[in-house]
């Protein structure tokens, strides 16, 4: 017995194009944090044990909150601030061209985590540990 599979419909193709409906609102949907573009001197492993689990519970409040929400709240809560490019004293991936918008989200206590949001995803670049990253 031969099994058929099923056609697919197209996504793509010279009349058609399948849209993403979530294209325009991404404000409604809760982010998604990447570490792909850390930088070493500004990653997890330089953290201390209690500012690990620090961030582990921000990332976790952090993903239940949509990002329409979260541009509302103050910085210092659970919200984020804009850091201008020239304030970074750190390293700076290639990946941050000059238009990429950097942000930053609080956690344990001042420190801090930087990085860009691309559609959903928060790529956390520095972790701020000692405040170096950027001018406060």
């Amino acid at each position: 017995m031969t099994k058929r599979v099923p056609k697919v419909k197209p996504t793509r193709g010279r009349s058609i194009s399948a849209v993403d409906p979530s294209i325009g609102r991404q404000d409604a949907y809760c982010p998604i944090f990447s570490f792909e573009y850390m930088v070493r001197g500004y990653s997890v492993d330089d953290l201390q044990k209690n500012d690990r689990a620090e961030l582990a519970v921000q990332l976790f409040k952090l993903s239940q909150v949509t990002w329409g929400d979260l541009k509302k709240v103050g910085r210092h809560a659970l919200g984020f601030e804009k850091i201008a490019r020239d304030a970074i004293r750190a390293p700076i991936p290639a990946a941050i061209t000059p238009d990429v918008t950097l942000i930053a989200f609080r956690f344990s206590g001042l420190k801090s985590m930087v990085g860009f949001r691309s559609e959903r995803i928060f790529h956390i670049v520095w972790i701020d540990h000692d405040r170096t990253v950027y001018k406060h």
